[in-house]
């Protein structure tokens, strides 16, 4: 039957420049379980190294190992945290306590990586600092303990997980001779409950408490003396108590809680490492908010001139195969009226003059305004009913009566209460017109002012204003855009039928749809947002390249801390989980406060610039998404160096 500790040919080799030194060549050892055994030795003599390794806190260059009959070189990383945190523990010289953590903490987190429950670890925390008289400091941060307390609060850590092996390297080199013999006592009683204990030393004195004694010189063993005394059955069953159902909560929360401490402690570098996010996120929000209203008022636009319109207008260019331009008519715009009871999904035509640059007075007061000639359909096929008193009816236009619609901003001009301007009358071109409606502000189209026009009856202007009998333009509006082609054919059909325009020469007209624009501007919109988030994801980028290079840094400083994690049991995804919530946490955080920004700088924008700003409440998603991701990607390499260190040169790290 095999030895619980079984070590052979045991070779390992470090490199110092450009020399060589063998810590061990080729260490061959047994230990029973139960035993209390010290390796002594002058310093370099390879102790230390064969206890990292029996400890499997490092990898020998060659040789094997087995533990209770299993090969231990065999088994994967995952594997071996579990073997270190189920049933090994280790007494540093130098404590290596977690410098930003109490006492409690301290000794709670080799049973956290465990995977025990926290009311759990908590219970057998408590009880193994009782057990070295420490429970009434607790709450106390090692920079708060003696030497001596700090030593004690080691080895209560050690007792919280139950170990069947435990590690002592140096144990009494910083303690006086009183402590030292305490601690002595405490391994021995430790021993004395089944517990495998191997102490390295280089104090003669220290070593004679143990009944084993190994000596080392050069990486070898020189001599081994004491019998091996095995653990009682009953001592190995009040030592190997049954373990408790895993859970991966606890370790969660210590990752988590860890990582909160980690970021609070340099609180500076934090803020630091959110500023790039915070800036990439405020620049997301103010593109996305800046790219989505200019979207929704090229929409907006569009729907002013109304919505499903073709727009006829004479062709005032070269025209095609020298086809002059054709002058449309009333005649035109009642031909085409009466297609609406075809089916083709012409639903009404209205015929409009444009008479720009008028001046509008009354009294002193004047302004100069586009007269707009149309019918009382004007009004439904813009959906811009008069916001005071009405719109003119088909009555008016047919008696011409000199009767007006002002626009927000011509009404606001002429009259300081809107209110009162209806019955009023204004002056257009030397002819008294009666105010009988205002429309609601409506902002500009393109080119126009909508707020700067004066809306009359058609006959009206084309009688008593314009002394003409051609129209600048006739508006088709169609049922929807799946009947525009067809409306397209017949109107161009029916007009050079009626112009009697023969086959040779061109129509003379244009057809063109108000949808086809709202598709083109909200096009160059879309493309524009997509311009601006590019703009803003380079700032995202630059924040994750800040959040990568602060995490290296927090990576190297904390080594020796993820060594002593990983002595105490921690996984590789351990350590790499808690470095992904302290990248993650950095860019949730930055995106938090970027998207705080983000809202005042678009809000401040839009009124310092007039710009039309919307903010989307998905942007906001997106926004705090982009940053998460940024947090996490940034982190991800630093975080997977830290998981990778190995225990024995982390804890070496300096």
């Amino acid at each position: 039957m095999s030895a619980f500790l079984e070590a052979t040919d045991l070779r390992r080799t470090y490199r110092m420049g450009d020399s060589e030194v063998r810590a061990l060549d080729g260490v061959t050892l047994s230990i029973e379980a139960g035993e209390f055994v010290s390796i002594v030795g002058p310093s370099g003599c390879g102790k230390s190294s064969l206890l990292q390794v029996l400890g499997l806190l490092d990898r020998p260059d060659g040789g094997s190992y087995t533990i209770d009959g299993r090969n231990v070189f065999a088994l994967r990383d995952q594997a071996l945290s579990d073997l270190r945190s189920r049933h090994l523990a280790f007494i540093f010289q130098f404590f290596n306590l977690l410098p930003r953590t109490d006492a409690l903490r301290n000794v709670e987190l080799p049973l956290l990586y465990q995977g025990l429950p926290s009311s759990v670890s908590r219970e057998r925390a408590l009880q193994a600092l009782s057990s070295v008289e420490l429970e009434h400091r607790k709450t106390h941060t090692p920079a708060e303990l003696s030497g001596g307390e700090q030593q004690r609060v080691a080895i209560a850590r050690a007792l919280a997980s139950h170990p069947r092996v435990v590690f002592a390297d140096e144990p009494t080199g910083n303690l006086n001779s009183e402590q030292a013999e305490e601690m002595l006592d405490r391994l021995l009683e430790l021993n004395r409950r089944g517990i495998t204990v191997l102490l390295v030393t280089h104090d003669e004195r220290v070593a004679s408490r143990a009944p084993r004694r190994i000596r080392m010189l050069d990486g070898k063993i020189i001599s081994d003396e004491g019998l091996a005394q095995r653990a009682t059955p009953e001592q190995f069953e009040a030592q190997l108590i049954a373990r408790l159902t895993l859970s991966l909560s606890p370790k969660f929360k210590e990752n988590a809680r860890s990582a909160a401490v980690s970021l609070r402690a340099n609180l500076l570098r934090t803020c630091l490492a959110m500023l790039g996010v915070v800036v990439g996120t405020a620049s997301l929000i103010t593109m996305m908010a800046v790219g989505a209203g200019a979207r929704a008022q090229a929409r907006e636009r569009i729907e002013k001139l109304g919505a499903n319109l073709l727009m006829l207008l004479p062709d005032r260019g070269k025209g095609e195969n020298g086809a002059a331009p054709t002058r449309l008519n009333l005649e035109d715009a009642d031909a085409l009226a009466a297609l609406s009871s075809g089916g083709l999904g012409l639903k009404r035509v209205n015929p409009v003059i444009v008479l720009p640059g008028v001046t509008v007075a009354r009294g002193a007061a004047s302004t100069a305004a586009r007269i707009l000639g149309t019918s009382s359909q004007h009004a439904s096929m813009h959906e811009s009913q008069p916001s005071i008193g009405r719109y003119f009816t088909p009555g008016a236009n047919k008696r011409l009566e000199k009767v007006c619609v002002l626009g927000a901003g011509v009404a606001r001009i002429l009259f300081p209460d809107p209110a009162s301007a209806l019955g009023e009358t204004v002056k257009l071109r030397g002819q008294h017109f009666q105010v009988v409606g205002i429309l609601p502000p409506q902002g500009a189209s393109g080119t126009s002012d909508l707020d700067q026009q004066v809306l009359i009856p058609v006959r009206t202007a084309m009688k008593r204003l314009a002394n003409r009998k051609t129209m600048s333009y006739l508006e088709i509006e169609m049922s929807g855009p799946d009947s525009e082609n067809a409306i397209r054919a017949k109107v161009r059909s029916v007009l050079r039928h009626r112009h009697k325009i023969p086959e040779f020469r061109g129509d003379g007209f244009k057809l063109r749809s108000l949808s086809r624009i709202q598709e083109a501007l909200s096009g160059v919109a879309k493309t524009l947002s997509i311009l601006l988030g590019v703009v803003a994801a380079t700032s995202l980028l630059v924040g994750g390249i800040g959040i990568m290079n602060i995490m290296l840094v927090s990576v190297r400083e904390r080594t020796r801390e993820i060594g002593l994690r990983k002595a105490m049991g921690a996984r590789k995804s351990d350590v790499l989980i808690q470095f992904l919530l302290e990248s993650a946490a950095i860019g949730l955080m930055g995106g938090l406060v970027g998207i705080l920004l983000g809202l005042l700088t678009s809000h401040f924008s839009g009124n310092a610039t007039g710009w039309r700003i919307l903010i989307e409440p998905h942007s906001l998603l997106w926004a705090a998404v982009f940053s998460f991701l940024t947090g996490v990607l940034s982190g991800f390499w630093p975080a997977y160096q830290a998981s990778e260190l190995e225990p024995a040169r982390a804890l070496r790290f300096e």
